[in-house]
């Protein structure tokens, strides 16, 4: 129905069976016709448009008209409409599990999996810039900090910003990226981040003891992973994440359009201004959300070539 209304494909065109094995279920997706829609969807842009998508009166009659069987299961639910948006979302997180990408990782090729959510798995960055008396950043400021624990699940970025400001407890920017880890991990994904004991350092002096103890827990249990050390253990030498971001690139790659230089700059604002949190935020707010999307996805690349799908428990 999805197809039809939002992206005006005939109905029937598409058509999928249901095959049951023993415990397990199959679905076959095809074309009635040979008309090559299915190699030229985009699956993300279609996972997107079905989350999004709010059924009316006319999907019910549509239904009924193309699938019988579907229409009175579905009114036997009383036309529960997320049962099947979650059914659907499902298959098409299968199809995107299928799909490739090419990358160049310091000079040899490697065709990996598509990133997305059905991978099961997340990156997560911390990041921490400390500000002097005036607002500019400085190797052991007094004006406090800029941070961000950025997370990306293969489709989404989630870069909250925050200021810590000195004998100030950290505000609550984290605290979103904190309910996200656990509602990850809570669908069965698991969690990538470099340099695990450079991250809990961090987490420590800017005061985020309950996060800290969150992933050491899961670090205990096998559900976080360091790449920092699967990447020393594949290459034979430490690496940094500069040299994994400078080292990696990706089809569709776009253009670098922020650096730590620019977002340093970024960070000179006087504290002494009324105003000088919002204008920070929106200045190096902006600038460190740029710089975390390219990190995240070459963290997330990354954690594809030294830990394959295979290699998942």
């Amino acid at each position: 129905l999805v197809l039809r209304r939002a992206l005006l494909v005939p109905l029937e065109t598409i058509k999928y069976d249901v095959v049951i094995a023993g415990e397990r279920k199959f679905v076959a997706i095809h074309e009635t016709e040979s008309a090559g829609l299915l190699e030229h969807i985009d699956w993300m842009r279609l996972k997107e448009l079905l989350e999004g998508y709010q059924p009316d009166g006319l999907d019910e009659a549509l239904l009924e008209a193309v699938n019988e069987y579907a229409y009175s299961t579905l009114t036997a639910r009383g036309m529960d409409w997320e049962v099947a948006r979650r059914s659907a979302v499902h298959i098409v997180e299968r199809v995107l599990a299928t799909k490739r990408i090419r990358v160049q990782f310091m000079g040899k090729e490697r065709v990996l999996p598509l990133p997305s959510r059905a991978l099961r798995r997340a990156v997560v960055i911390t990041y921490s810039f400390q500000l002097g008396e005036q607002g500019l950043a400085t190797v052991s400021g007094t004006g406090g900090s800029l941070y961000s624990v950025a997370v990306f699940d293969g489709e989404n970025f989630r870069v909250p910003v925050g200021i810590k400001a000195e004998g100030e407890e950290p505000d609550e920017a984290y605290l979103q990226s904190s309910a996200l880890i656990s509602k990850l991990v809570d669908q069965g994904f698991r969690i990538y981040v470099f340099d695990f004991d450079a991250m809990l350092e961090e987490l420590s002096k800017l005061g985020m003891r309950s996060l800290r103890a969150k992933l050491s827990g899961l670090m205990e249990e096998g559900l976080v992973v360091d790449l920092a050390v699967l990447a020393a253990r594949q290459l034979g030498e430490s690496v940094t994440l500069t040299d994994v971001v400078s080292g990696l690139t990706w089809e569709g790659e776009g253009s670098a359009t922020t650096s730590i230089d620019v977002l340093m700059r970024a960070l000179s604002v006087s504290t002494s201004r009324r105003g000088w949190r919002e204008r920070l935020l929106n200045s190096a707010g902006r600038k460190l959300e740029e710089l975390a999307r390219r990190e995240l996805r070459a963290l997330y690349l990354l954690s594809l070539v030294v830990d394959p799908l295979g290699n998942v428990a």
